[in-house]
C-alpha cells in the first residue's frame, strides 16, 4: 500500500520538479551571500514564477527564439515596472479606467460619468517616474562608457532581477524537455562566477553540479521508460530502484571527484582572469555588488557634547566675509542686472545633523562610516514629492567636509559617509523606509565636486494634514530628551503649542516664540550645571543659531514632534550675474528640522536674525 502510493507520488516527473526547485533556491542563496547593498529577499519567489513562465512556454506552440523573446520582453518589462516603483500607480490607473471596460462593468448600457482627472493624475505619475528612472540608467550608461564605476543600488537590483529571471525561466523551459544540461548549466556557471570571485557559500556551487547530475540519471530513465512504453518494450518494475541507486551513488562518487580533483583550480582560473583583465572585473564586481573583502574605514568625526557653532563668538566669524564656497544650481540663467532677479531658491547648506541632545551641547549616537565612490546614488528609490537639485560646488576654503542640502542622493568624487541609520537598498523599500535614512555627516577632501539632492517640495496644507504615525526608529531617537531638562522648559513647550491642532502648526508656534528673542552675539557661556535650551529661554533671553536651533528642537521633542539640530550653512549671497551662491563665514548657521511621515525632515528657522521660510 506505501509502496504503491510512493510510486504514484514520488515520480520521476515529481522528483525532476522538487530537484529543480531545490537548485532555484541553492542559486539565490549563493548569489545572495556574496551581495552587499542588494535586496535579494525576492529573488526566490522570482526564479519560481520565471521557471513557471518557462514550464508554460515549454509546453506551447511557440519555438525557442519565439519563447526567448517573449521571456526577454516579460523580463524587462517586469523589471521597469519594479524599478520605477509603477505598481500602485498601475493599479490606481486600472481602477481609475475600469468603470468604462464593458467586461468589468456590464452596467455600461446606462451613462455613467467618466472621472478623467482621476485617469490623467494616474497616468502622469508612470511618464514622471519612468523619465527619472531613465534618466538614472542613462548616468549608469554614461559611467560604463567612460569606464567610471556608478554604483547605483537600484539598478544594480534590477540588473540582478533580470539576471535570475532569464536564467529561471530558461531552467523551466529546459525542465519542459527534460534536458538536465541545458537547464541548470547557466546556475552553475553564473553560481561558478559569483562564488569565485566572493569565495562565499562555494557548497552552493557543488550542491547545484550534484542537483544537474541527480537530474542528468532521473531524466534519462524518465525518456527510456517512455520509449520502451511507446515501443511496447516489457521491462521489470524494480529497474527504477536499480537505475535511483545507481544514479544516486553514482552522482556522490562524481561529485566527489570533481570536488577534490586537483587539476582544475577555480582559484588558479580566478588569478588568471584577474590578472588578464583586473581592473575590468574589478569593476564588473563593484558594480554588481559582489563582495570580495571587508573595507574598513575610521570616523573622521569625534563628536563630544558643544554647540557647533560656537566658534562665532571668537576669531571675528559671525562678521568674516571670507568665501568659504560658492555653489551653483543652474536653476536660474546669469543675469547681468541683480535688480532683475526675484524670488531666488532659498537653501540650506547643511554638513552635520546632531539627534542626541545632552543638556551641556550636542553629540552623535554610533555613526559607523562606509565609503563611497564617485557617482554612488546612496538611495536607491525614487522620492515622492521631492525635486531633484543638481549642485556645483566650488570649495574655497576648505573644511574637509561635504556639503549638501536637503537628502543627498550622489556625488562625484569619493567620500566617507557616517551613518546612523543607512537607507535600505531595496528595490522594493517604501517612501518611508527610504525618508529614515539618518547621516550624521560625510567627509571628502574634494575642493571641487557636483552633488545631486532630494529636496521636499511640500505645501503648508501638506505639512498641517500630514499624519502623526511616526515610525519606530523616528520616535525612539527624535523625542528623547535627558531627565536633566528642567521642567519650566517642557511647562512653556505645552503653553506654546496647547492650542495647535496639528505638528506643523505646533512647530510653526513654538518657531514664531524663539523668533521674539533677540539675536546677539555678545553672551556668556552656559554655567556648567544648567541646561542650555534652559538657560537660553529663561536666563540669557538672547544668543545666536546654536540657542535658538537647541531651544526649538528642545520644545518641539517635549511637543511631541521628532526634531533634530543641524549644523552648516545659510543660502549666502546670490551673485546673478555668475548664477552662483557665496557662502561666507558670517553664513555659518544652525537650524532645527521636524520630522513629518511620507515627507521627511522639513527645516523651520527660529533664529531671529534670519528671514523666516516661505513655503
Amino acid at each position: 500500500m506505501i509502496l504503491r502510493l510512493a510510486r504514484k507520488v514520488f515520480t520521476a516527473n515529481v522528483i525532476g520538479v522538487l530537484l529543480v526547485i531545490f537548485a532555484l533556491q541553492l542559486l539565490t542563496y549563493g548569489i545572495s551571500s556574496s551581495l552587499r547593498d542588494t535586496d535579494t529577499k525576492y529573488l526566490f519567489p522570482i526564479c519560481l514564477t520565471a521557471a513557471l513562465v518557462g514550464l508554460g512556454l515549454s509546453k506551447s506552440k511557440l519555438n525557442g527564439i519565439q519563447a526567448s523573446v517573449l521571456i526577454a520582453a516579460l523580463g524587462l518589462i517586469g523589471v521597469w515596472i519594479l524599478g520605477a516603483a509603477l505598481i500602485p500607480p498601475l493599479i490606481d490607473l486600472f481602477k481609475s479606467i475600469s468603470p468604462v471596460i464593458p467586461q468589468l462593468n456590464p452596467a455600461l448600457r446606462s451613462p455613467i460619468v467618466v472621472d478623467t482627472n482621476a485617469i490623467a493624475e494616474a497616468w502622469s505619475i508612470i511618464p514622471q517616474a519612468s523619465s527619472a528612472l531613465a534618466a538614472r540608467l542613462q548616468t549608469w550608461m554614461i559611467g560604463i562608457n567612460r569606464n567610471v564605476t556608478v554604483n547605483d543600488a537600484l539598478v544594480r537590483n534590477m540588473m540582478w532581477i533580470l539576471i535570475v529571471w532569464l536564467i529561471s525561466a530558461s531552467t523551466g523551459w529546459f525542465a519542459g524537455r527534460r534536458n538536465a544540461i541545458a537547464a541548470l548549466l547557466p546556475s552553475v556557471l553564473l553560481l561558478a562566477a559569483v562564488t569565485s570571485y566572493s569565495e562565499r557559500k562555494i557548497e552552493a556551487f557543488w550542491s547545484v553540479v550534484f542537483m544537474m547530475l541527480l537530474l542528468m540519471g532521473v531524466w534519462n530513465y524518465k525518456n527510456h521508460a517512455q520509449q520502451w512504453e511507446k515501443q511496447k518494450m516489457d521491462y521489470s518494475e524494480s529497474i527504477r530502484y536499480d537505475s535511483g541507486q545507481a544514479v544516486f551513488f553514482f552522482t556522490i562518487f562524481i561529485g566527489l571527484v570533481a570536488f577534490i580533483t586537483p587539476s582544475i583550480s577555480w582559484r588558479e582560473i580566478r588569478d588568471f582572469l584577474r590578472e588578464w583583465n583586473q581592473s575590468t572585473q574589478s569593476e564588473a564586481a563593484e558594480m554588481l555588488g559582489i563582495q570580495e573583502q571587508a573595507v574598513s574605514s575610521q570616523n573622521p568625526f569625534v563628536p563630544k557634547p558643544s554647540l557647533p557653532r560656537d566658534h562665532l563668538l571668537s576669531g571675528g566669524y559671525a562678521q568674516s566675509q571670507k568665501i568659504v564656497m560658492t555653489i551653483s544650481i543652474g536653476e536660474l540663467p546669469p543675469i547681468a542686472n541683480p535688480s532683475l532677479v526675484s524670488d531666488v531658491p532659498r537653501y540650506y547648506w547643511r554638513s552635520v545633523t546632531y539627534d542626541v541632545y545632552v543638556g551641556a551641547g550636542w553629540v552623535t549616537s554610533s555613526a559607523p562610516p562606509k565609503t563611497y565612490e564617485a557617482n554612488t546614488p546612496l538611495i536607491p528609490g525614487l522620492l515622492d514629492g521631492h525635486r531633484l537639485v543638481h549642485l556645483d560646488v566650488q570649495m574655497v576654503q576648505p573644511e574637509g567636509k561635504l556639503f549638501w542640502s536637503g537628502i543627498l542622493f550622489s556625488a562625484d568624487i569619493p567620500f566617507i559617509a557616517d551613518w546612523r541609520v543607512r537607507p535600505q537598498s531595496s528595490l522594493f523599500a517604501d517612501q518611508s523606509a527610504l525618508l529614515q535614512a539618518d547621516m550624521f555627516a560625510a567627509a571628502t577632501n574634494a575642493v571641487s565636486y557636483q552633488a545631486e539632492s532630494y529636496v521636499p517640495y511640500v505645501t503648508e496644507e501638506q505639512l498641517r494634514t500630514s499624519s502623526t504615525e511616526y515610525p519606530e526608529e523616528i520616535r525612539e531617537r527624535y523625542l528623547d530628551l535627558p531627565r536633566s531638562v528642567p521642567e519650566r522648559v517642557h511647562q512653556l513647550a505645552q503653553e506654546i503649542a496647547a492650542s495647535r491642532t496639528n505638528p506643523y502648526d505646533k512647530a510653526k508656534a513654538i518657531e514664531a516664540c524663539l523668533r521674539t528673542y533677540p539675536y546677539h552675539l555678545e553672551v556668556s557661556a552656559p554655567p556648567e550645571d544648567q541646561d542650555v535650551a534652559d538657560y537660553f529661554l529663561f536666563d540669557l533671553k538672547k544668543g545666536y543659531c546654536d540657542y535658538y536651533a537647541t531651544a526649538m528642537v528642545v520644545l518641539a521633542r517635549s511637543s511631541g514632534l521628532p526634531a533634530r539640530f543641524v549644523s552648516g550653512y545659510s543660502s549666502g549671497s546670490y551673485d546673478a550675474p555668475n548664477a552662483q551662491y557665496v557662502v561666507r563665514e558670517l553664513n555659518a548657521h544652525s537650524w532645527a528640522e521636524i520630522y513629518f511621515p511620507e515627507i521627511g525632515w522639513v527645516e523651520f528657522e527660529p533664529t531671529g536674525s534670519q528671514p523666516e521660510i516661505e513655503r
